[in-house]
């Protein structure tokens, strides 16, 4: 496929994520019932932002064969996010959101070794996202990705993502389905990006950028 088919077809997916996302938001306002069961922890757009996670990880993984440890790291971190918006599963991980208390590694009471397993998961997951946060740094500023449609795309993920944690955090209960909502247009909008600018997380070097992220949206 030539690049601007390419780009023609990243444009339709980001229209139809920013439709799907408008309608899924009118109807969750019209209708507060649906809106509710939208917006619930185990409900559509949850499970989908969950999904979308999941994909970019594996993507990454399966299909783009990274030798670079910023790809590892991103999908690292993208699959440890479907597993958070998933919920951990109490069988394999029973502490669940005491994970991120300092108080829950010093707990005498808990098994050593479950403390140790699960502090260096954490830990994992940390370095992940300090690394692909690094990785993306680099790309917008050093490599001018602020000025291509890649990085763009990347921008406006991490903005969504920050701002849903922002209605998280100040809203409560009635800001749950815009924040999931813009989650998933987050989770979404990064596999897109990671997809337009491939040479950045693979073994390629990051100034061979794909077409389509290095010549923005012509043709």
């Amino acid at each position: 496929m030539d690049s601007s088919a390419s780009a023609r077809r990243f444009r339709t997916e980001i229209r139809f994520g920013l439709a799907l996302a408008v309608a899924t938001a009118s109807a969750g306002l019209w209708w507060p019932s649906l809106g509710r069961w939208l917006g619930d922890e185990a409900g559509p757009v949850e499970q989908l932002a969950a999904a979308l996670w999941l994909v970019c990880g594996l993507h990454i993984l399966w299909m783009q064969r990274p030798s670079r440890v910023a790809a590892w790291a991103l999908a690292v971190l993208c699959i440890g996010l479907a597993v958070r918006e998933h919920g951990l599963p109490p069988e394999w991980i029973p502490s669940g959101k005491a994970l991120t208390r300092w108080s829950h590694y010093t707990d005498p009471s808990l098994p050593l070794a479950q403390r140790w397993i699960e502090g260096l998961l954490v830990l994992g997951f940390v370095l992940a996202a300090v690394l692909s946060a690094w990785q993306s740094l680099l790309f917008v500023v050093r490599y001018r990705g602020w000025g291509l449609a890649g990085g763009r795309v990347l921008i406006a993920a991490v903005v969504a993502l920050g701002v849903a944690q922002g209605l998280e955090n100040r809203l409560g209960e009635s800001g749950v389905l815009l924040e999931e909502i813009l989650e998933c247009l987050g989770a979404g909008w990064l596999w897109l990006s990671v997809r337009m600018t491939w040479p950045l997380w693979s073994s390629a070097a990051p100034e061979r950028l794909a077409p389509e992220a290095s010549r923005g949206w012509s043709g």
